[in-house]
């Protein structure tokens, strides 16, 4: 009589991970490539004005390896660059296009964005400038270093 192997159930699929970080080590066996529909994706979100740490959350990238590729890019790494510089020109035509229906609301006569728009776009005229008091006591080794350097001798 022939023994039966029991047979293993089938492995559960696998849950995709986001794309590894290029490495900037030569030799590095690990793809130096960003999914392209990741990079579309990225510069698609950045026009919305997102931050790094948000456009890496958004698409399923670590914060860490977000960072790594930012700073490969600036070392000049060429698809990076490339990535990086599509995502920056992408953040401006999205600021161009707040810009936009700031101008138009203004144009409306929302008294509030023309004000707005004025104070981002001339801030050395309009921003809104605020005074900070600060209160230190007599014998504060902070105090006294201030006290210096607002006398010249620090």
């Amino acid at each position: 009589m022939a023994k039966r192997t029991p047979t293993k159930p089938p492995a559960p699929p696998k849950k995709p991970r986001a794309p590894a970080a290029p490495s900037s080590r030569p030799g590095s066996k690990q793809a130096l490539a960003v999914e392209p529909a990741v990079a579309a994706e990225l510069v698609a979100l950045a026009e919305s004005g997102a931050h790094d740490h948000l456009l890496g959350e958004a698409v399923g990238v670590k914060r860490s390896t977000f960072s790594t590729w930012r700073k490969m890019a600036s070392d000049g790494h060429p698809e990076l660059a490339e990535l990086f510089e599509r995502i920056e020109r992408a953040r401006a035509r999205g600021a161009m296009t707040l810009i936009g229906q700031m101008r138009q609301a203004a144009s409306e006569g929302q008294w509030k964005a023309a004000a707005k728009l004025l104070q981002l776009l001339h801030p050395a005229h309009f921003a809104e400038r605020r005074q900070v008091d600060v209160r230190v006591t007599e014998g504060d080794a902070v105090a006294e270093a201030l006290t210096q350097i607002a006398a010249g001798d620090g």
